[in-house]
């Protein structure tokens, strides 16, 4: 019978198969052992397979262990001492600095005191702009509230004086003389947007009731001896009131606002700044 056969007909007689192998176990066994196979009940594979993983669990734990306990005291900045579990020694660490209080913890006051430092720093640079720009404001609105003012002097001619030009270069240096006194006050902004100025005392320049003097009162105070009356017909060849020459430019500054807007003539408008660029000609702006 050939090994082909056999095995169909174990296969086909299960009973038989059993017989056969019940009986011939010892000699299979030795037979198989010859040819090197190791032989083992279950029971022996199932605990060697429950070992091994209970070996391979603890060697992963260890693993975790060791990892976690390197993690630990990098964070911590301390190392754990032998003869000590990492879960006696790291919990009680971190507890130490759970409740350790806030003022001690130098890096976060360190850090908001960098943040508020900061945050000073921008808001008195923002300040410090803004009062650089209100102070330039008020010295263009000082100085144009001057130089208009400086325009419409009457300044009085003295009687020697004939020539035009003598005239001019006479009332010019005058309204040079004032002008330059008014600059150098000391001047600030009242509540109703109007200038008050300050004596070389420090006190402010008012009238009896305190209210303060304006370029106007100021200039006949202290300069009233250059001025002339309002009405008063000065010397000159030109038909100007003031003195000198230039018609309808050569008057004060208020008075030549007034003619155009009475002409219809707006300030800003097109011809309004013609009529200026004559009148400055005249009247140059002071420098």
């Amino acid at each position: 019978m050939t090994l082909a056969e056999l095995l169909t007909l174990l296969a086909a007689n299960p009973d038989l198969a059993n017989q056969l192998f019940d009986a011939r176990v010892a000699e299979i066994q030795t037979h198989l052992t010859s040819k090197g196979f190791v032989i083992k009940p279950q029971a022996d594979f199932d605990k060697a397979i429950a070992d091994a993983k209970k070996e391979g669990d603890g060697e992963a734990t260890k693993r975790n262990h060791t990892d976690w306990s390197k993690a630990l005291s990098d964070v911590l900045g301390v190392q754990k001492p032998d003869g000590i579990k990492e879960l006696d020694f790291f919990p009680e660490e971190i507890k130490k600095r759970i409740t350790m209080p806030t003022d001690q913890n130098q890096t976060d006051k360190d850090l908001n005191d960098s943040r508020i430092k900061a945050l000073e720093d921008k808001n008195k640079e923002l300040l410090d702009s803004i009062a650089n720009k209100e102070k330039a404001l008020f010295e263009r609105t000082k100085k144009a509230t001057i130089d208009a003012h400086i325009n419409s002097l009457n300044i009085a001619v003295p009687a020697h004086l004939k020539t035009n030009e003598e005239i001019e270069a006479y009332r010019q240096a005058q309204r040079n003389l004032v002008r330059a006194s008014l600059l150098g006050m000391k001047a600030e902004e009242t509540s109703d947007g109007s200038l008050a100025f300050y004596g070389e005392d420090g006190k402010a320049l008012a009238d009896a009731a305190g209210k303060p003097l304006g370029v106007d009162a100021i200039t006949k105070q202290f300069y009233g001896p250059l001025l002339a009356p309002n009405s008063h017909q000065q010397g000159g060849t030109g038909s100007n009131p003031t003195g000198g020459s230039g018609g309808k430019y050569g008057v004060p500054f208020a008075e030549f606002q007034k003619a155009l807007a009475e002409q219809g003539i707006a300030q800003g408008s097109e011809e309004f700044n013609k009529e200026f660029a004559e009148y400055e000609k005249v009247n140059p702006t002071l420098a």
